[in-house]
């Protein structure tokens, strides 16, 4: 009876461990360092470059299959890279490392700036202008381009200065901000993210915004006091989605919830009203919105290295279970189903989500009724019934239905048990496979996703769709 017991026990982990396997997306790459990665960017589907620690730099030019070393003369650690192309780009980091290459990393110019900064993060608009944040002993610094990198301009960030006092020392005469990422979402409209800090009031989350390029910025900070569960923490990562749309991560180091969403007008910001599953024990690093709904978050959940997924703007959550115990620093994703994530000890990872909704160009102009689901599990027989409304299909032979938990494990859906109608879909699966909590689907259309969505066992859930 023992050695029977031992024998389902290791025929049940293999099942799981199967399940999780076929709903996993990603493909561990060989980088050929053990150095961290902090930065990765692609110019394109096939050619990329990352970036970290002790100078490291590689270079993919077949979608990350083979990663070749750039040698670089310095030990500076790396905090941000992009190209324009194929050889021009530009990479900065610690010490006012700030360099350009023209010929794909083979040789690096140093570019001059009038202040000294550790520079923290660089996005460029378009080919003429971009813009790099960092923080020096005058407190946050913003470059800014016109002219594709040839010269920049410098601004000093600070708050509460009394700036008609002449000298003032950031942190003890007003707020010292130390600038660690942002996101423009065009030239004019653009958000700053990090922390501030005064000796008196301590240490605040600290969001500003501006709407004409840089030239003037607004605090929409979330306010704190010391009472308050994010005094203490620091934005990690910002993504500026639509027009009206916008989100940030926060690390406090009191697992509260992390993510804070905007307002209608992005002028001020406020904790989502969700919080992820193991909100008491998780550690930030970076985030990617790759449209209005659907974005990646990675983090270490209970000390494991994991990346969370939103399909709803952060309404919930599922587990991805990366194939790595590494922590990962940095996101780039080519297109709305292709992403790369990079990390501790050299890791990278090539994540192919194929069950993202693509939306149209107008998706965000129109107003209509998303569909929503209804979970009715049926007290006279051992099947629960599942209703999703608002779907509209052409050809009801060319849907189809995946399921899974919010671990990622596939449940079974026996197409002989789904049944289609005009706007709506109804499928039973067995009650005992269905333990209460979230789950979440997708529903195809010849291979293309029309929503992904999620199922709260027992009450309502809205869907996120690209109607």
């Amino acid at each position: 009876m023992y050695g029977l017991s031992i024998y389902k026990l290791f025929f049940s982990f293999i099942l799981i461990l199967l399940a999780l396997l076929s709903f996993a997306q990603f493909d561990v790459q060989y980088s050929g360092t053990n150095k961290d990665l902090n930065a990765v960017y692609f110019v394109d589907e096939r050619y990329g470059y990352a970036a970290g620690t002790d100078g490291a730099i590689l270079k993919t030019r077949n979608e990350g299959r083979q990663w070749t070393n750039i040698s670089l003369k310095t030990k500076d650690n790396i905090s941000g890279i992009y190209f324009h192309n194929q050889d021009t780009g530009f990479i900065i980091g610690e010490n006012s490392l700030f360099k350009k290459t023209l010929d794909g990393g083979h040789i690096w110019i140093d570019v001059k700036v009038p202040i000294e900064v550790d520079y923290t993060d660089i996005k460029f608009i378009s080919d003429s202008l971009g813009y790099i944040i960092g923080h020096s002993i005058e407190g946050g610094v913003f470059l800014k381009t016109s002219d594709c990198g040839e010269s920049w301009t410098a601004e000093i960030i600070n708050e509460n200065c009394n700036r008609e006092k002449g000298d003032y020392i950031p942190g003890i005469d007003c707020d010292d901000l130390y600038l660690f990422n942002m996101s423009f979402l065009n030239e004019n409209e653009g958000l700053l993210g990090g922390f501030s800090y005064n000796y008196r009031t301590g240490k605040h989350p600290f969001i500003c915004k501006t709407t004409d390029g840089g030239l003037s910025f607004q605090n929409v900070s979330p306010q704190s006091g010391e009472d308050d569960w994010n005094f203490g923490s620091e934005i990690v990562s910002l993504n500026y989605i639509t027009s009206h749309d916008a989100s940030a991560i926060l690390n406090s180091g009191r697992g509260k919830s992390f993510l804070y969403l905007s307002d209608y007008k992005v002028e001020s910001f406020k904790a989502s009203k969700d919080k992820s599953y193991y909100d008491y024990q998780e550690l930030y690093f970076c985030s990617c919105f790759v449209n209005r709904l659907i974005g990646y978050f990675t983090c270490l959940v209970e000390g494991e290295s994991q990346i969370i997924k939103t399909t709803d703007l952060g309404e919930s959550y599922m587990f991805l279970n990366p194939p790595t115990e590494n922590s990962l620093y940095g996101i780039c994703f080519t297109n709305e189903r292709n992403g790369y994530f990079v990390g501790q000890n050299g890791t990278i990872l090539h994540l192919t989500d194929k069950n993202n909704v693509v939306f149209e160009n107008d998706y965000y102009d129109d107003f209509f009724d998303p569909p929503f689901s209804i979970a009715s599990p049926n007290n006279r027989t051992t099947r629960t019934q599942i209703y999703i409304y608002n779907i509209e299909v052409e050809n009801k032979n060319n849907i189809d239905i995946i399921l899974c938990d919010k671990y990622g494990s596939e449940i079974d859906v026996k197409r002989k048990r789904v049944r289609i109608y005009s706007d709506e879909v109804r499928m039973k699966i067995k009650t005992d496979e269905l333990a209460l909590g979230m789950y979440f689907y997708t529903i195809k259309y010849n291979e293309q996703t029309l929503v992904n969505g999620k199922l709260n066992i027992g009450s309502f859930a809205h869907l996120s769709s690209s109607e």
